[in-house]
């Protein structure tokens, strides 16, 4: 589980870092992919803590908390717009 997370972090701090330098990126994502993809970091999340993995609570977080982000980015957006 701890190589999956190591893969699932990477990719997060590499959209990280695209959206830092860009943030217009952001207005292509989906909003039930990325609630989708929430969700599904989340439900890791509570299972990690469960089993009492840090390794895995940690990078899952980190990856929970950006998507979190995204998700709540992309509603206020669609909001907006109308």
């Amino acid at each position: 589980m701890d190589v999956a997370n190591v893969f699932f972090l990477i990719g997060s701090l590499l959209s990280i870092l695209a959206v830092i330098r860009d943030r217009k990126i952001l207005r292509g994502y989906s909003l039930i992919g990325s609630l989708v993809t929430f969700l599904g970091m989340f439900l890791c999340l509570i299972y990690f803590i469960q089993i009492a993995l840090p390794f895995s609570i940690a990078s899952s977080f980190i990856t929970s908390l950006y998507w979190l982000i995204v998700t709540v980015y992309v509603t206020y957006n669609k909001i907006r717009r109308g």
